[in-house]
């Protein structure tokens, strides 16, 4: 069980609201997370993609969900290593699930382009 101490230190080194970014990797890709329980952290992948036909996005959905994964381990391991930093103990961190999205945002019947946000939330056990 995590102390209040720890889940301060979780809450600094996540918070991207104000004095950081959370679109450090790419300005169209974004991370941000929210602790859901005591024992639980929501991380929200968030890219917006453009796709010139509707096939384009299906074929690509596949590619975004490796790249969320990837994307999400990597905040992951730099968590684990800030919170081992900030508090002297290591985190201990268990994916729960994982839940990909499509959003169509913009559709116009004269253009193929289509630009849509894709998400993946993933929940992780963290002790």
């Amino acid at each position: 069980m995590l102390s209040s101490q720890d889940y301060n230190a979780i809450e600094q080194i996540c918070n991207s609201s104000f004095g950081r970014s959370s679109t450090t990797r790419s300005p169209s890709v974004s991370i941000k997370t929210r602790l859901l329980r005591e024992d639980q952290i929501e991380i929200t992948y968030t890219s917006v993609v453009n796709f010139a036909t509707e096939e384009g996005l299906f074929d690509q959905t596949r590619k975004l969900e490796e790249e969320s994964v990837g994307s999400v381990a990597d905040f992951i391991k730099d968590l684990k290593k800030k919170f081992k930093e900030s508090t002297g103990s290591a985190l201990k961190v268990k994916m729960i699930s994982s839940n990909p999205s499509m959003e169509l945002v913009n559709l116009n019947v004269f253009s193929p382009m289509r630009t849509s946000y894709f998400r993946n939330k993933c929940v992780y056990e963290i002790s």
